[in-house]
């Protein structure tokens, strides 16, 4: 049970830093497109 926990911790963590980067990502091509 202790391992699972860990493991849906670093689940976690991972999926909300690969939403992070997808969003400045987005953010980042959006305002390229503003600046084209």
């Amino acid at each position: 049970m202790g391992i699972g926990k860990i493991n849906f911790r670093i689940f976690y963590l991972l999926s909300s830093k690969i939403e992070v980067v997808l969003k400045f990502l987005y953010g980042c091509y959006f305002l390229s497109g503003l600046i084209d």
